[in-house]
């Protein structure tokens, strides 16, 4: 399998993965509410990654260039909040398929 072709299928997996997050994450919004949810899915998350870095080996070495990236890179944080955020405020209200058809509408025309 060439790697474009194993890229090309983990990206359609990604895919997949975010009309199941969606849908999962707006069904605890209605439970626990909006901005709760939105939390509760990001520190799921970060324990997560916690625990990978200790699986994987990867360690916090990397902390020490944190202060190398310009500032504008750790917009990726805001931008995965406001993702989550407007996903779960979305789907409840007009369903996976159009939520995730906008999604990539809007993907493919940024």
């Amino acid at each position: 399998m060439s790697a474009q072709l194993l890229a090309l299928l983990i990206a359609g997996l990604s895919g997949v993965t975010m009309a199941f997050q969606g849908a999962i994450n707006s069904g605890l919004s209605l439970i626990i509410g909006l901005l709760q949810a939105t939390f509760v899915v990001h520190i799921v998350g970060l324990a997560l990654v916690t625990a990978l870095l200790f699986l994987f080996g990867a360690g916090w070495g990397f902390t020490a260039k944190l202060s190398q990236a310009p500032w504008y890179s750790y917009l990726g944080g805001v931008l995965g909040v406001a993702i989550v955020y407007g996903v779960m405020r979305a789907m409840p209200k007009v369903g996976v398929a159009p939520a995730t058809t906008a999604i990539i509408i809007g993907q493919v025309l940024t």
